[in-house]
């Protein structure tokens, strides 16, 4: 008990945490706009105007109730009703993903559209970042005249909300035309010879954060286990925030490193059944002496780490054996070949080739990314 009331007041006087008491993860969008981090239309321009859906907005457009996991003190879900002519219900209100993925990158920034659109998610089980990269991929086809509304019976242009919301309705159903879009924008951008416009990694849609802009998270996304996902390395968290250290996130020096240790201290967090958000407040040796009297342990912070690292590199043989390679290891070559036509980040161009080799060296692992013998060795998973 002395432990966890020591964690919640670091954590009751942290203020980013407060921060996502007030608006839970939406109060990343202003700070990701700031940076041109925040993508628009299939990740080719930058953003739109703020005002439209900044924190204000949010709270202007939702009655916000804040409810959290069991006894947590951030509460950093914002449940809200959403009354809209096609749409009316209760539920959670957009966070940052939502407003990412299903709003600025399909070029809508109406956050009643937004919210309605998250819930129809929530309710049909479909994720928000997957249903919003597979319609901007589409958005992009209908725009390049790759594929008409009249092939899919549907309007889907960039700023359409009403196209993208009935759009969501049949997706889960999987008829006529939704058919089409439920196989996920990887599958309809290779239907049509164009698998250059879907914006993904290892068959997954990107998280709405430019690589280009924000270096570090740039090089997760290209190597993640599971696919561009920010959940499985929080590099923003020092890349855009400052929490533990001051990054520049246009800069890549000290990257490679930065990416190898969230990456492994999200794979303890996850082992631990931990949210990873408080790393906001906390740093990652303040859970060590709740491990401790939990389990009746004498683990060090680097104890966990090492299993940490031991868990992603049994993830990579996993992968490895699956199929995937170090060709894997990239991104789309919109990220590394144009660079961000405007905006604050005007001219970046993510650097994952001079990442990349320092990566693999920090995990001991060989110029293909498969793991050394004496890696395999040193962390106890010799086949």
């Amino acid at each position: 008990m002395q432990v966890v009331t020591t964690l919640i007041n670091k954590l009751n006087s942290a203020p980013l945490t407060q921060s996502m008491s007030q608006t839970g993860t939406a109060f990343l969008v202003g700070l990701c706009y700031q940076k041109g981090i925040l993508p628009q239309n299939n990740f080719r321009r930058a953003p739109l105007p703020l005002r439209n859906i900044a924190t204000d907005a949010l709270n202007s457009a939702f009655a916000l109730r804040s409810r959290g996991c069991f006894a947590c003190p951030i509460a950093c879900i914002k449940k809200a009703d959403v009354k809209h002519s096609a749409y009316e219900g209760k539920g959670m209100a957009p966070t940052y993903l939502a407003i990412g993925s299903l709003g600025v990158n399909c070029g809508i920034t109406d956050l009643t559209t937004i919210g309605m659109a998250s819930m129809m998610c929530g309710e049909m089980g479909l994720d928000p970042v997957a249903t919003g990269g597979t319609l901007a991929t589409v958005m992009e086809l209908v725009e390049k005249k790759v594929i008409t509304p009249e092939e899919l019976k549907i309007d889907l242009r960039f700023g359409n909300g009403e196209a993208m919301v009935e759009a969501l309705r049949l997706m889960a159903t999987k008829k006529g035309y939704a058919r089409r879009l439920g196989q996920g924008g990887l599958a309809v951008a290779k239907e049509f010879g164009r698998p250059e416009v879907f914006m993904g990694v290892k068959g997954h849609s990107l998280s709405p954060f430019d690589p280009r802009a924000i270096q570090g998270m740039g090089l997760h996304f290209a190597t993640c286990n599971y696919g561009p996902h920010h959940l499985f390395a929080y590099t923003f968290i020092d890349e855009l925030l400052n929490v533990h250290q001051s990054l520049d996130p246009w800069e890549i020096g000290g990257k490679p490193l930065l990416v190898k240790e969230y990456q492994d201290t999200t794979a303890v967090m996850d082992s631990l059944g931990l949210c990873n958000w408080p790393l906001m407040g906390l740093k990652f040796n303040n859970y060590v002496p709740m491990v401790n009297s939990c389990l009746g342990t004498n683990y060090k912070a680097d104890d966990l780490l090492f299993i940490g690292e031991k868990i992603w590199n049994l993830e990579r043989m996993f992968n490895l054996k699956a199929g995937f390679d170090r060709t894997h290891d990239t991104l789309p070559e919109r990220f590394i070949k144009e660079p961000v036509p405007d905006g604050p980040a005007e001219g970046q161009v993510s650097r994952i080739g001079e990442m990349l080799p320092e990566y693999y060296h920090l995990r001991g692992w060989n110029e293909q990314g498969e793991p050394r013998p004496e890696t395999l060795q040193a962390l106890n998973l010799e086949v």
